[in-house]
């Protein structure tokens, strides 16, 4: 049951990451009327952390799950 444990917490921080990534599309971008470029940009990396932890999550799971054979 502890090896689920790792598949479980990849697949949330999988879903966390896909919904930030949607959310940054969705808030978009927009040029004010002073030039300057207004967007999220605090989301990419955030993402970018959720997707490298679930797949590290993953990995761990695998691996785990194959020295218990």
């Amino acid at each position: 049951m502890k090896q689920f444990k790792y598949f479980i917490l990849a697949f949330l921080f999988l879903i966390a990451g896909l919904s930030v990534t949607a959310g940054y599309q969705m808030l978009g971008g927009r040029v004010s009327e002073n030039g300057m470029l207004d967007e999220p940009f605090f989301l990419v990396p955030i993402s970018l952390l959720c997707f490298v932890i679930a797949t590290v999550l993953m990995i761990v799971g695998l691996v785990k799950k194959q020295n218990n054979k």
